[in-house]
């Protein structure tokens, strides 16, 4: 059965953007036949992102002059049009029923920001993305230091695969024969602001703004410094980690000094221990450093320029890269088993269900063991579950690992932690000890009932709890084991541990996010864990539908980095060809009176950005976009949060949770044939253990039993 799941299936795309051309090359990765419309060109892909962008985005994508034709015989209508208009989705949905229309546009169709001019830069200045950069743990100098904004159209990437998982949801139905909806639309502003978890958990939770601002990390280290040739982020906040760093610094006599005693003890001292870290990591260059830190575990990387990633060990041997129209562009990041996908040459017509306002959720009925931690893995399941799964937060005795990050909101503090209870709404809670045979056994019985096992553990880690595709086919054959991981899990860094931070490095993308120093900074907001928890989704969603169509079972894996290489597609051919890159060239942040800053895009008047800097923000915004430019207010998530466009449009909603309280939650940045679906409040630790081990002690194969 080819792994090119939409093989045989039309898409019609039309409009422009990044984000919905982006969506548009994820469908056609998964084999569909993508067409587009002659519609007039925007010159958005030629200012702020130039190089290859356009080679990488439409790529086998035929433009097609016979509209009527192409929409004749697709099954998806993709567009970033507003809803007036022969092209529009309304109009194209009436002439031709039996197409799925989906629209991903800046700000949806409804609200006061339609129509407003936008491209990455508004939009990360909208969604708080902006004034998360530089990341953590990377900071400003200063509380007062500007934003920076990264070549790479983040936002906008976030948009597109929030947009293909919305947008597969909709085609699954149809590819089982069964109804699927006539309609989605997805926001790109409300998509990139439902991925900024982090920010959202610490505004949401009372823990004000961290952001790019100088605030030490707790616990410590965790901090960006410098080598002899780059910069470095040193990760050891965990009792054994610090052991193993200070082993690695020559167990220098400091070390025992009780100020540093434990992670909060040390960022309390931050003042005095940084510098003696500084000094340290000054003495290597970073590659020495990266091997010697990873061979002790820690998860420490360096900075590459994005021109050294595209040439490591690393991107050969996992085939991240692929020539095409002589063009150097990112792999399919979506491997499944132990493949890139390709294409089949002949593609044959598939029967499909139709389309119906009435359809159900395309994963009810799906069950899924989510045994992720930190970010990525977690956010994936809340995914899985806003599309209709039934979602298990498998995890371990005692305080788990995902529940120790504040702020806090209530007692006991792990129900009440702001980034858990961001990224795992939807779910039920089971405490299972995978070292005991009981919990070995349990796993055993929840696996054979379920369709999908998530997972983000090392590769050493997954053997050892016998958790590895090869172990759980055993226990049912037509499982899908979704793994994920920093770099792969094969090649020279198979085994290395990474964090976002290190992704960011090791990806190149610091090296193409630059201040106006020159300087490498890191993207904001954990961008690289939530971008690849939505891109597992995608890649589950389309497992599932090989599964129905076939019978057959897959493990999908997916890398951070191949993912963090997808959003940079359009600047890869020119890092081959040895370019290295500055700050973003057209991007200005001005300072306002207000002391807040406005994000411009392209050029603007000199005279006009200096009357602008004597006003409010408001005022400044209202004078730049009459003098034509593309501008938007850096809003904090707290702002954010009370943005009139998406306060208009229902986008932040208020969730009560059993611990925590009521407290603003950004809701599924999605809607299908006008609704969005919901989600329930994160669950309390092990709150569905009980219920789950009388089930499987009353049916020993499985909990489906009522």
């Amino acid at each position: 059965m080819s792994t090119a799941v939409l093989a045989g299936v039309t898409v019609v795309e039309a409009g422009d953007g990044v984000a919905m051309r982006l969506c548009g090359r994820l469908l056609a990765d998964a084999g569909a036949e993508v067409l587009r419309l002659p519609l007039p060109e925007d010159s958005l892909l030629e200012q702020p992102y130039g190089r290859d962008w356009a080679t990488f985005l439409d790529a086998g994508k035929p433009v097609v002059e016979d509209v009527h034709d192409a929409l004749e015989g697709a099954t998806l209508y993709l567009n970033s049009l507003s809803h007036d208009g022969e092209f529009s989705c309304p109009a194209v949905s009436s002439k031709y029923p039996a197409v799925t229309a989906a629209c991903i546009t800046p700000f949806g169709q409804s609200g006061p920001y339609v129509g407003l001019p936008s491209d990455d830069v508004v939009i990360s200045a909208l969604a708080g993305l902006s004034d998360a950069t530089p990341g953590l743990p990377d900071h400003t100098d200063s509380f007062d230091d500007p934003p920076v904004q990264s070549l790479a159209p983040l936002a906008e990437a976030g948009g597109a695969l929030i947009g293909a998982v919305a947008v597969f949801g909709a085609l699954l139905p149809r590819l089982r024969g069964e109804p699927g909806p006539r309609h989605v639309e997805v926001p790109v502003m409300e998509a990139a602001a439902a991925l900024m978890v982090s920010e959202w958990g610490i505004a949401a939770y009372d823990g004000g703004l961290r952001g790019r601002r100088p605030i030490p990390l707790d616990p410590a280290p965790n901090c960006y410094l410098a080598t002899s040739d780059g910069t470095a982020v040193i990760v050891a906040p965990s009792p054994a980690h610090w052991t193993a760093l200070l082993g690695l610094m020559g167990d220098p006599p400091w070390g025992a000094d009780p100020d540093f005693l434990d992670g909060t003890s040390r960022c309390t001292h931050w003042d005095r221990l940084e510098p003696l870290l500084a000094a340290w990591t000054s003495q290597w260059s970073g590659p020495d450093l990266l091997v010697a830190a990873q061979a002790r575990g820690l998860a420490i990387a360096c900075s590459l320029e994005l021109a050294e990633t595209v040439r490591t060990e690393q991107v050969t041997a996992t085939g991240a890269m692929r020539q095409e129209r002589d063009r150097l562009l990112p792999a399919d990041p979506i491997m499944i088993d132990g493949q890139r996908r390709s294409r089949p040459r002949s593609p044959s017509r598939i029967e499909l269900g139709r389309v119906s306002s009435e359809s159900a959720p395309p994963l009810a009925g799906v069950r899924v063991l989510d045994l992720g931690q930190f970010v990525a893995g977690p956010y994936c399941g809340q995914l899985l579950a806003a599309l209709g799964a039934e979602v298990t937060l498998v995890e371990p005795p005692g305080i788990p690992v995902s529940r120790v990050f504040g702020p806090f909101a209530g007692e006991p503090r792990h129900d009440a932690s702001a980034l858990f209870n961001q990224i795992n709404r939807g779910k039920r809670s089971v405490q299972l000890d995978l070292r005991s045979e009981a919990g070995r056994s349990a796993m055993q019985a929840l696996v054979a009932d379920s369709d999908v096992v998530l997972e983000n553990f090392s590769r050493g880690a997954a053997i050892k709890l016998r958790l590895t595709y090869e172990d759980l086919v055993t226990i049912r054959p037509d499982v899908i084991l979704a793994s994920i991981s920093g770099f792969g899990r094969r090649g020279p860094w198979g085994d290395y541990v990474a964090l976002h931070s290190g992704v960011l490095l090791l990806s190149g993308n610091a090296s193409v996010t630059r201040d106006d120093w020159g300087r490498m900074r890191l993207a904001g907001a954990i961008y690289p864990d939530v971008l690849t928890g939505t891109m597992t989704a995608l890649g589950i969603e389309q497992a599932l539908a090989r599964r129905a169509l076939s019978g057959k079972g897959s493990h999908v894996e997916i890398a951070m980095m191949d993912v963090l290489l997808n959003c940079m597609g359009g600047l890869l051919d020119a890092a081959a060809a040895g370019e290295r890159f500055g700050a973003h060239p057209s991007v200005a942040f001005l300072r306002t009176a207000g002391s807040g800053f406005v994000a411009v895009s392209g050029a603007v008047d000199p005279a006009l950005a200096e009357e602008a800097e004597c006003l409010s923000t408001d005022q400044a915004v209202a004078l730049l976009q009459r003098g034509g430019s593309r501008v938007a207010a850096v809003q904090s998530m707290e702002e954010v949060m009370r943005d009139p466009h998406l306060l208009a449009r229902g986008f932040p909603i208020r969730e009560t949770h059993p611990v925590a309280g009521e407290r603003p939650v950004a809701a599924v940045p999605w809607l299908v044939d006008g609704e969005r679906p919901s989600l329930s409040p994160s669950p309390c630790l092990g709150a569905a253990t009980e219920e789950v081990l009388a089930k499987l002690r009353a049916n020993p194969k499985g909990v489906s039993a009522s």
